[in-house]
């Protein structure tokens, strides 16, 4: 994680009578633990990692556009999955100094441990790893936003679900639907009407020119890195952000992380609520929130009055109670109705800070990480999830769906597939699966959930991780043997 933020979440202070307190690290802490895992250097676990993925999703993708005659189909995207899959193999959890380079210096932990540089360095591999979770999001989002299949898929799944073709949901894509129910539905999830709530999904869609004039004016800025090129919000609908990269964008100053970017529900949600100005309501003489982007938000999720007026005004009970959930967290915070985000300031400048200004420093981040816990390990690990695989799977189901379709030769995919109309010759799989919803094709629709079916899947294939913690909030270390104290100094 990011040293600023790493160093204020630690709580890195020095006890006035004893100085630095050093502890011994934990028994099982092993620093490139995760970072092996997210890259999978030697295929241990087939498809989990990262490495072997990327040379599936290139295949698929390269098989995409033979389908659809367009050699340069995919071409930018697959030299990207490249550039980034050679950097990582190459300098992340591993450097090049640790082979002895002839026409660099060796490494200076040669004598024990050439790869040291990253074996002794805890805080070096946590930064490394948020860095390399959030580029591969940028990355696929950046995909997904130019290929349709991510979002027929899930489309499509939600509308065989309500119409009883699939008896059952399909953990992955119910999974992604709930994690990014914005990107997908940003209008809410559709209980009829599939058809008309997708083409106005494409409609809604930002204008491909400005959004190419946006990228290239940052392209030519020669200052600007990977992050800032394929930064989600040039995105015509892949716009949503995991709380890494919110915090990455924002430098992991959390008052520079505007409305438009906080998830709902989260913890910083309900803290941006707390500080939201009230007003008298002239109707009802009542006082209520007033309204910004982010009440504008919440109610377009679905979310009352009542109930934003509720997490704005959260009772004064004690922070760090134990066998807190996620969902009574709201009637767990204390002190949080002083909360003020206040005017831009230097975090870090000390000196500027006001006495009693209510939440803020240690006790602020204690609060965040409870958002950003269910994001890489927890509750809603939209970092966790491992898009490329995700991405394969999907594309792996579209083949599936051609076979049954050919197999049968339906009238919808030879229209589709072998009379094309000139405009959808390289858009095949997109004609085929909205003329069969538009149609609501009985034949069509039992052809698609025989294909849910046969490559059903749950989300917790497609993380990086060994496993989850969805039973812990976040709110503080549960005693784990990797957890390390706040109020002491780890030796490495």
């Amino acid at each position: 994680m990011h040293c600023r933020f790493f160093a204020a979440s630690r709580g890195w202070t020095l006890n006035p009578l004893r100085g630095h307190i050093l502890a011994p690290p934990p028994r099982k802490l092993r620093p490139r633990r995760d970072l092996d895992l997210f890259l999978d250097r030697e295929v241990q676990r087939s498809g989990q990692g990262l490495i072997e993925p990327i040379n599936m999703l290139k295949q698929l993708l390269q098989k995409d556009a033979d389908l659809n005659q367009d050699p340069n189909r995919h071409t930018a995207h697959c030299d990207i999955l490249e550039d980034v899959n050679f950097d990582f193999v190459n300098w992340l959890g591993e450097s090049k100094y640790m082979y002895g380079l002839t026409t660099v210096p060796a490494s200076r932990f040669s004598k024990h441990n050439a790869n040291g540089l990253w074996e002794y360095s805890p805080l070096l591999c946590a930064a490394g790893l948020v860095a390399g979770l959030v580029l591969v999001q940028r990355v696929i989002m950046n995909l997904w936003d130019s290929m349709p299949e991510p979002t027929l898929a899930l489309h499509l799944h939600n509308m065989l679900v309500k119409k009883g073709y699939l008896k059952k949901e399909v953990g992955l894509y119910a999974t992604l639907e709930s994690l990014l129910q914005d990107s997908f539905f940003p209008d809410g999830v559709p209980t009829d009407k599939f058809s008309n709530a997708f083409s106005a999904l494409m409609g809604q869609g930002r204008n491909d020119r400005a959004s190419l004039r946006h990228r290239q004016a940052v392209s030519r800025n020669m200052t600007k890195d990977i992050h800032q090129l394929l930064d989600v919000n040039f995105n015509r609908f892949f716009r949503e952000k995991s709380a890494l990269m919110m915090y990455y964008d924002a430098n992991w100053v959390p008052e520079q992380i505007p409305d438009s970017a906080v998830r709902i529900p989260s913890m910083l949600y309900m803290l941006r609520l707390i500080s939201t100005e009230r007003m008298i309501d002239p109707t009802t003489t009542e006082m209520r929130l007033k309204e910004t982007e982010l009440t504008e938000r919440a109610k377009a999720r679905g979310k009352t009055d009542a109930e934003i007026q509720e997490a704005a005004s959260l009772p004064n009970q004690k922070l760090m109670s134990e066998d807190v959930d996620f969902e009574a967290l709201s009637h767990s915070i204390t002190d949080l109705k002083d909360y003020k985000t206040g005017p831009q300031r230097d975090p870090y400048n000390v000196s500027s800070r006001k006495k009693h200004e209510g939440l803020q420093g240690r006790a602020l981040l204690d609060v965040l990480r409870c958002d950003v816990f269910a994001d890489v390990c927890g509750r809603t690990p939209i970092s966790s999830l491992n898009y490329v695989l995700i991405t394969c799977h999907i594309m792996f189901l579209f083949l599936t769906f051609e076979d049954r379709f050919r197999e049968a030769r339906h009238p919808l995919w030879v229209k589709a597939y072998e009379h094309p109309q000139p405009q959808m010759r390289r858009q095949k799989r997109l004609a085929l699966v909205v003329a069969a919803m538009a149609e609501e094709d009985e034949h069509a629709m039992k052809l698609f959930a025989e294909g849910f079916e046969s490559v059903r899947l749950g989300a917790l294939a497609c993380i990086f991780w060994e496993d989850l913690r969805e039973g812990e909030s976040g709110l503080k270390p549960e005693g784990n043997e990797d957890e390390i104290r706040t109020d002491q100094c780890v030796v490495m």
